[in-house]
């Protein structure tokens, strides 16, 4: 199954190899697997990792740590980004989340 999936990966992400790629990273089980099968199957490629920090869990910090550990033993850049939320709704947090990320990569495009 692992080389189905990686190839299944490679196949996907081959044809937008010319472009910059930016990928969130909770640190999460979804997340860090992503992470990790995108740098299996591109290990050459420098990827963006982009951590919004909620700051509403108590662990919050902690998931931020980690994140920034995950990506610091590799060529990557790491960003992190906290945000304010005002409502404690999936929805919220996610209409958040791409907000932050928008303007991190938007800083990122300016600073080119």
């Amino acid at each position: 199954m692992k080389s189905t999936l990686l190839q299944t990966c490679h196949n996907q992400l081959t044809p937008y190899l010319d472009h910059d790629w930016a990928i969130g990273l909770s640190g999460g089980c979804d997340s860090v697997v992503l992470y990790h099968l995108i740098k299996s199957a591109f290990p050459q490629k420098p990827l963006t990792v982009i951590h919004i920090n909620h700051q509403v869990q108590k662990q919050a910090n902690e998931w931020e740590t980690f994140c920034e550990n995950l990506v610091t033993c590799t060529d990557d850049r790491f960003y992190a980004r906290r945000i304010e939320c005002t409502k404690e709704s999936e929805e919220h947090f996610r209409e958040k989340r791409f907000e932050a990320f928008e303007l991190q990569l938007l800083e990122l495009k300016e600073n080119c």
